[in-house]
């Protein structure tokens, strides 16, 4: 089964015999492009997910009252963040 993500197409695999459910994912820059598209891919898996992204960025497509998603405003600046 393969995700397509305009003309991209990534095949499902996972190195992970887990539930996603009970994995987390950290993902760093989930503001910019790559971020974005990591951060779609897994959400739409099931993960959860702790994002990081630079103060005053706002996530317009991304489903912020996700359970499985923590947003964390912040720079790796902030050591007590990262």
């Amino acid at each position: 089964t393969t995700t397509s993500n305009n003309s991209i197409k990534v095949p499902k695999k996972s190195v992970s015999t887990a539930d996603p459910s009970e994995e987390t994912i950290a993902i760093f820059g989930a503001h910019g492009v790559t971020g974005q598209y990591f951060l779609q891919l897994a959400m739409e898996a099931g993960y959860k997910v702790r994002a990081m992204v630079l103060p005053g960025v706002e996530m317009e497509d991304v489903d912020v009252g996700s359970d499985n998603l923590r947003l964390i405003t912040g720079s790796f600046d902030e050591d007590e963040k990262v």
